[in-house]
């Protein structure tokens, strides 16, 4: 039998072709692809690349990683890096790198020296809300285009103005804290504009509470109490946070950036403390101190760049600031004999009453300007 014969070619054609058609009749299906990616986890990628192709050697802490506790100021976020501490158990308001002073520790914003209305000149982070902040970079080496103040390093505090962030963006915070108060924030940030005229707009109020109380005992060295006092410390901070901008690019060469930006912050502390007797028993002084604290900065920043080669860009900048303290404080002393440490006790027993006011306030301006070549980065 010949296996070649016409007949058997025509059948094995002829069901070849059947066989395609029927495949291409028929609709692919394939397998269901899901793609997901956690924000904390990308934000820690994103910085660690940000470190690794860094000119210089720097710490990068994206908005994510900051806000997954929820903290409210910004100094709290930051007392959790590793690193970075503050005067005090339960303040976070002037920075220390590598456990030195907090005089040799550079604190900017958006790159630039931002001033404070107490006499140190300096920017406290507990003024500003987490949630405006876009990132955090900490610098240990600065570069020829940067200012280096800092010996122990500079913490470098970039506010959400545009840039990677999202165009809209709103958030309220609402909560309680056991024998202190209510606390919360909200957060406004919204991007208007085009390739050539962009406002971004940003902006917050919030309220937050600090408990400093501490008793403080004395005992004899066989153990019997020996006087002491009883130290009650509540803070609440109101503040208010307005940081808009505003970028013209005039040509592919020239960008004009406009930032204005206004930080208020009102504190209200009461301080009281109770003088105990010897034994321990009864209050024998009791001393009143109400403070009012406002502190107040704002400014205008103004810069023109000039891109003039692949290499290298002029920038003209013009920095207007001026900040304000006000303190006004209000003492209540009382004079008591055996009365009992709780407070319901307390009445009737004065035998004497001291008050004073006091007040003061400080004012530091400071105007900067400059032309200067800076590397294109």
């Amino acid at each position: 039998m010949n296996r070649n014969s016409p007949t058997t070619v025509a059948l094995i054609l002829a069901s070849a072709f059947g066989t395609q058609g029927s495949l291409a009749n028929e609709t692919p299906s394939l397998p269901t692809v899901t793609v997901s990616a956690d924000q904390i986890e990308t934000a820690a990628q994103k910085s660690h690349n940000a470190r690794k192709q860094s000119a210089n050697p720097k710490t990068v802490i994206e908005a994510e990683q900051l806000n997954q506790f929820g903290d409210q100021p910004l100094g709290d976020a930051l007392r959790r890096l590793v690193g970075i501490a503050f005067e005090g158990a339960n303040r976070a308001r002037e920075v220390r790198l590598r456990g030195l002073g907090v005089e040799y520790t550079q604190v900017t914003v958006n790159g630039r020296r931002i001033l404070d209305g107490n006499s140190s000149r300096t920017v406290q982070v507990d003024r500003i809300p987490s949630s405006l902040v876009e990132r955090i970079e900490i610098i240990h080496t600065p570069m020829a285009s940067q200012d280096s103040q800092g010996a122990a390093g500079t913490v470098n505090i970039v506010l959400k103005q545009g840039g990677e962030h999202i165009p809209s963006e709103v958030s309220v915070g609402l909560g309680s804290l056991q024998h202190n108060g209510a606390v919360g924030d909200a957060t406004v940030f919204h991007t208007v504009g085009d390739e050539r005229v962009r406002l971004s707009m940003a902006g917050g109020v919030q309220q937050q509470r600090r408990n400093e109380s501490k008793d403080a005992m004395a005992f004899s060295s066989s153990g019997a109490a020996n006087g002491g006092s009883l130290n009650l410390n509540g803070r609440r901070y109101e503040q208010i946070n307005l940081t808009p901008s505003v970028d013209i690019n005039i040509d592919s060469a020239n960008v004009v950036h406009i930032e204005p930006m206004y930080l208020r912050t009102t504190e209200f502390r009461d301080d009281m403390k109770r003088t105990l007797n010897a034994a321990q028993s009864d209050v024998t002084k009791t001393e009143d101190e109400y403070r009012k604290r406002a502190r107040e900065n704002g400014g205008l920043y103004t810069a023109w760049t000039h891109k003039a080669n692949a290499n290298t860009q002029w920038v003209a900048s013009l920095d207007l600031q001026k900040g304000r303290e006000d303190n006004a404080r209000r003492d209540h002393t009382q004079r008591q004999q055996r009365c009992n440490r709780h407070p319901p006790a307390h009445r009737g027993c004065v035998t004497g009453t001291v008050e004073s006011v006091a007040g003061g306030q400080h004012t530091p301006t400071r105007p900067q300007s400059g032309i200067r070549p800076s590397p294109i980065q």
